[in-house]
């Protein structure tokens, strides 16, 4: 007798098949298994309640110890005073976007410390909103990690860039009317002696390049306007001195390092300005734009002994002279009337030397930026200076440090020291009356997000995080664990692309619709086979079991059905023996009036409730 049992739609692995009539079954008969079609709709299966992990180390913090006590520091544990912190997914069946969410959800979990004080979360800079995804489902895979990092939801402002406020910051002969960033007043003529600095934010330095000017609001760019236009006539408006934004240190003022120099501008977060022996401000990198028939300058420090700044071993060495690197004619980016304005970014870039995700070397570069401001608009960005271009860089040491280093920066020092490891800060000058700057807004770090508790939990950087999976996760998503760097704004709007230069730096992607083609199904009948297995959790455990067939990995072959949505693929697979698999049925003669069928996977035994859809194929024969 030959059987075809089609299942009902939409259940394939376990249902009951009626008959019309009484099957009779003679004893000792045998049952053969021709052939086997099985369907599984796209969907992740979690047999077990699962962990997801995230594990952050202090050595991968900035700053990597807590700015409070007398001393030695304790360690930046931003987990809720741990290295991990984990979530549990729950078992079930689940739609590819339905996983995508409930992944997204467990990690915004681990990072938002849910149930923990908000204000006691060191990790409020990559608090996960609803807006926001780090876990991305595309056609063919699933990513992880997208967007941690991206969106910096600093102070509740989302990923909005933060105007450059001087009150209470040191300046000197500096006017701020109608909004400005420094206006100069009073002073020499024609000296580097008016500035403001904006000590309250930290400049955010820390950022994968991703080459995505078009939408320079969301990247770390430092957007600068002049306070006049340019021109060759001397009339009213038109600049005839010198402006200059520096790349400062709040810490660096105020005295981090073996014996600080006292003549630091801002020294001990005094209105003093530090010039060289040229007159110029000593800052880590100077941005100079002379008037229209001068240049646009870059320069960067060098130290009190001439020492390059690649080779700088911390925040706290004292500059000397700064060092011209760049000049280019202003009338080359800039036509005459115009109003200058630019974007200047640092970032870390992918190199040939494996060490940039450890140690990563601080690139900057120099934009043009007169657009509209509207997101996409990018017509008027031109790039005019890439320090990598010239090799030019800020040495990680400025963030890093060991115990007594060449700069005698110790780390179980002071606060300052600590805080010292995101160093950054804006300042401007100019050297003319009634010039400056007019607009100026960066993407910040206001390390003194919460005032009341900002010693004891710092705000902080991740320079580096491991996703772990358990074993149930592994068997989905494909992977154990993976170390990824958080800090990269990605291109989710055009065809999903990333960039090349830090796809597997930031995000771990995953073929999920690979991943079980390897499992295995066993057929149970509820007819007298004798057949034996064991399940994988015991060695032990080969009991008679009314098996019909073992189908060793069907999906491997399988056809991909094409979906009308991603949650709707299915994937159907015809296993045909190449020998046949026919039972011995232990039985006396028989009279049944239907078939239960089970279809379990093969390791654990468990009902395969991907399956959809199956058609099995047999024929019982008479005995001999």
């Amino acid at each position: 007798m030959n059987f075809n049992l089609i299942s009902p739609e939409g259940n394939g692995y376990e249902y009951t098949i009626r008959f019309k009539e009484p099957i009779d079954i003679e004893p000792q008969s045998q049952i053969t298994l021709n052939w086997a079609e099985i369907t599984r709709g796209g969907k992740i299966v979690l047999k077990n309640d699962a962990n997801i992990s995230v594990t952050i180390k202090a050595e991968d913090c900035f700053p990597s110890k807590v700015p409070t006590g007398g001393g030695p520091f304790a360690n930046n544990l931003p987990l809720n005073g741990q290295e991990t912190n984990t979530a549990v997914v729950k078992a079930g069946t689940y739609t590819f976007s339905e996983f995508a969410v409930v992944i997204d959800d467990a990690m915004a979990a681990i990072i938002n410390l849910v149930g923990a004080d908000e204000n006691n979360n060191n990790l409020q800079y990559y608090q996960v909103t609803d807006s926001s995804s780090l876990v991305k489902p595309t056609d063919n895979n699933f990513r992880m990690g997208y967007e941690l990092g991206q969106e910096y939801h600093a102070q509740n402002v989302g990923n909005s860039h933060q105007t450059f406020n001087p009150t209470g910051s040191p300046q000197a002969n500096a006017l701020f009317t109608n909004g400005s960033a420094l206006i100069k007043t009073g002073g020499a003529v024609t000296t580097f002696d008016s500035f403001s600095s904006d000590f309250n934010k930290h400049y955010f330095h820390y950022q994968f390049k991703t080459d995505n000017v078009a939408n320079f609001q969301d990247e770390n760019y430092i957007y600068l306007r002049s306070q006049t236009k340019v021109g060759s006539g001397t009339g009213a408006g038109i600049q005839q001195g010198s402006i200059i934004f520096g790349l400062y240190s709040k810490e660096y003022a105020q005295g981090v390092g073996a014996a600080p120099d006292a003549n630091r501008t801002a020294a001990g977060l005094g209105n003093g300005i530090d010039t060289d022996s040229n007159g110029f401000p000593k800052n880590f990198i100077n941005v100079v734009q002379e008037k229209y028939s001068g240049d646009i300058i870059i320069q960067q420090a060098t130290s009190a002994g001439g020492i390059r700044i690649e080779e700088f071993n911390s925040i706290g060495t004292h500059l000397g002279d700064m060092q011209e690197i760049y000049r280019v004619p202003v009338r080359q980016f800039f036509a005459e009337g115009t109003t200058p304005a630019y974007s200047f970014q640092t970032y870390i870039d992918s190199e040939a030397d494996p060490a940039y995700k450890t140690r990563p070397k601080i690139y900057y570069r120099l934009l043009t930026n007169l657009s509209t401001g509207a997101p996409g608009d990018n017509s008027a960005m031109t790039i005019i200076f890439d320090s990598k271009d010239i090799g030019c860089f800020l040495p990680f040491d400025l963030l890093k440090h060991g115990a007594a280093n060449g700069a005698g920066l110790d780390y179980d020092n002071n606060a300052v020291d600590v805080n010292s490891q995101i160093p950054f800060n804006v300042c401007l000058y100019a050297d003319t009356a009634t010039e400056g700057w007019r607009v100026c807004r960066f993407k910040s770090f206001q390390k003194e997000i919460n005032s009341t508790n900002f010693a004891t939990f710092p705000q902080t950087i991740i320079n580096k995080y491991t996703i772990t999976l358990d074993a149930e996760l592994q068997k989905a998503i494909g992977f154990v664990s993976a170390s990824l760097h958080p800090n990269a704004v990605l291109d989710m709007i055009v065809n999903d692309t990333l960039p090349q230069s830090v796809e597997n730096i930031v995000v771990v992607t995953s073929d999920l619709d690979i991943n079980w083609r390897r499992d295995n199904y066993s057929i149970f009948i509820d007819l007298p086979i004798s057949a034996f297995k064991n399940v994988s959790s015991s060695q032990q455990g080969g009991f008679r079991k009314t098996i019909l067939a073992n189908l060793p990995s069907p999906f491997s072959t399988g056809v991909v059905i094409e979906p009308v949505t991603r949650d709707n693929q299915s994937v159907i697979s015809t296993y045909q023996p190449y020998q046949p698999i026919t039972n011995d049925l232990a039985n006396n003669k028989i009279n049944v009036n239907s078939l239960r069928i089970k279809i379990m996977d093969m390791k654990t035994e468990s009902l395969s409730t991907e399956l959809i859809g199956s058609i099995l194929n047999f024929t019982i024969h008479k005995p001999k």
